[in-house]
């Protein structure tokens, strides 16, 4: 192919124009992050430790047993329910005395008739002495003597009791209901050792007799 001479040259003298440097944009710093001022907080301190004294578990005063058979409670319990707290309190300093009962009467009795009593009346404060019309002397107020309820025959039971050799200061058939018993004191009651009586009413009025042999 002839070599085209109509084809145009660029002109040589021709200066590039020339391209002016820039610079890079440099992005502007981010803005500091101003994170909140924390509120202070306020944290409670705990209330002191409270720590409850040692409870001591103490034993009710009045629970005592006084012999194999017998306790404190039962020689102090009446059926006047509102006075059994003072019988239970006032009784206290007669305690001895519901020992003697125990161990030197009461127990001797088990053992003669077989058969535990139920104490219907033993203590009497001078409160329930006086409500129930009691003697000023009576025994009861020293804690001296019990009411006895026997499950066999009651005049079986006193007449067995006269017929031993249990020491008492008196035994009573009292109306046909119980058996009174006490212990001998002859400081207290010289003139009451081994006294067999039965109890009745008449016109009104109890009437203590003596009595020998059985009844």
């Amino acid at each position: 192919m002839p070599w085209p001479f109509f084809a145009k040259f660029p002109d040589r003298n021709i200066k590039p124009t020339p391209v002016k440097a820039t610079t890079p944009s440099v992005p502007p710093a981010p803005k500091p992050i101003v994170l909140p001022t924390p509120k202070p907080v306020v944290v409670q301190a705990p209330p002191p430790l409270v720590i409850p004294p040692l409870v001591t578990v103490v034993s009710d005063p009045h629970n005592i047993q006084l012999s194999a058979h017998f306790s404190y409670l039962e020689l102090v319990t009446t059926e006047h329910r509102e006075y059994i707290e003072i019988n239970a309190n006032d009784g206290m300093k007669y305690i001895e005395n519901m020992r003697r009962l125990c161990n030197e009467v009461l127990e001797p009795i088990i053992a003669l008739l077989g058969e535990e009593p139920r104490i219907s009346s033993c203590f009497r404060s001078p409160a329930l002495n006086t409500v129930i019309g009691g003697s000023k002397t009576s025994q009861h107020m020293e804690a001296g003597a019990a009411d006895q309820l026997f499950k066999m025959p009651l005049k079986t039971a006193f007449n067995k009791i006269m017929a031993s050799k249990i020491p008492y200061s008196q035994l009573i058939y009292e109306f046909g209901r119980w058996i009174h018993i006490g212990i001998i004191d002859k400081k207290m009651h010289p003139g009451k050792v081994g006294q067999n009586l039965v109890a009745s009413m008449v016109n009104g009025k109890a009437v203590y007799s003596l009595v020998t042999k059985a009844i």
